[in-house]
């Protein structure tokens, strides 16, 4: 393997040499790849990208990389001020035209308006409490994934502190009219029929849906959390199949319903499993928010093309189930 200046992995193996382990170090594992980060100057840089994406795992840290390596004019500045759009969206593509990789998100906040994940491409932060979104337009997707792997971070559909905790605004009308988020979806999985990975990610403050799924198949949702949504904390509206939600929290605050799965006459979602999940209405009616659609709601129909979704080991804290139509072989356990 080619020895590049001062990469990110290079101190994350040292520490794995002196027994730590890290975030960053376990992906590497679970890719099956050995990582290499490529940080070069000058010409070298996109000889040096070619080389390791042929045989390896691309992997570009988002502040050190980008320059260059000649994929954007300047790196991305996670100051909490600036657009970090273009910065964060050229490292995907990059990467998506190797074919595969990992874009790393190191401590920062990210300011953007619209980002889109492709099929093997995994987008992966410092951890929920030191990588961090914030949304900055009314986009009607803040990251959408089409495929591939989000993880490690926090997403906010307000752009900036101000406007968000305490001073989340929910909006009108069930439609987060008037709300302070930005975005109608902080995440949307859309078209993703070769699979997608959402892991420890924290998604809040949407003008609609924090996360909102319309065409997936194979979806795993894993460890993460929703809460303060101007419509629903979760929305799943059809042709998805074989999805599992595990050990999520859906939180308190929405404007409409809690979690609905409501595919339209055509759609279906079907094959599906929410395990050790937590569904907790225990502060609806708070800033603002609503309180009536406190449920879990399965919308069918007689057509049978929605069916087969079992909820195990889940906890319910002030919420309810709700089943309208015929939505069949749902289960409980």
């Amino acid at each position: 393997m080619r020895r590049v200046r001062g990469s990110f992995c290079h101190k994350a193996m040292d520490r794995r040499r002196l027994g730590e382990r890290t975030r960053f170090v376990a992906w590497s594992v679970f890719a099956g790849a050995c990582c290499c980060c490529l940080r070069t100057v000058g010409a070298g840089a996109e000889t040096a990208a070619t080389q390791e994406g042929a045989h390896g795992l691309l992997l570009i840290d988002v502040k050190v990389d980008l320059a260059p390596m000649g994929i954007c004019r300047t790196n991305a500045a996670g100051d909490g001020k600036s657009d970090d759009t273009a910065a964060l969206q050229s490292a995907i593509d990059h990467v998506a035209g190797r074919g595969r990789g990992t874009v790393m998100l190191p401590p920062g906040v990210y300011r953007i308006r619209s980002i889109t994940i492709a099929d093997g491409i995994s987008l992966v932060g410092a951890g929920p409490e030191k990588t961090f979104f914030r949304g900055i337009d009314d986009s009607k997707v803040m990251i959408e994934l089409k495929g591939g792997r989000i993880m490690d971070f926090t997403a906010y559909g307000t752009p900036a502190e101000e406007a968000s905790g305490k001073n989340w605004k929910v909006g009108t009308e069930g439609l987060g009219r008037g709300s302070t988020a930005k975005p109608a979806h902080v995440i949307s999985v859309r078209g993703a029929y070769k699979g997608a990975v959402i892991s420890n990610v924290r998604s809040f403050e949407a003008r609609n849906d924090c996360l909102y799924v319309r065409g997936s198949r194979g979806l795993r949702v894993l460890n993460c959390v929703f809460d303060r949504a101007g419509r629903n904390v979760v929305s799943m509206v059809g042709n998805d199949e074989d999805f599992v939600f595990s050990a999520c929290r859906f939180g308190s605050l929405w404007g409409l319903y809690h979690v609905d799965i409501e595919p339209g006459h055509d759609r279906y979602v079907r094959d599906g499993l929410f395990v050790d999940c937590v569904f907790d209405g225990s502060k609806a009616g708070e800033l603002g928010t609503d309180t009536w659609g406190s449920f879990l709601c399965f919308s069918g129909h007689r057509e049978l093309k929605s069916r087969n979704v079992n909820v195990v080991g889940c906890a319910f804290e002030n919420t309810y189930v709700r089943v309208r139509g015929v939505f069949a072989e749902v289960g409980f356990l």
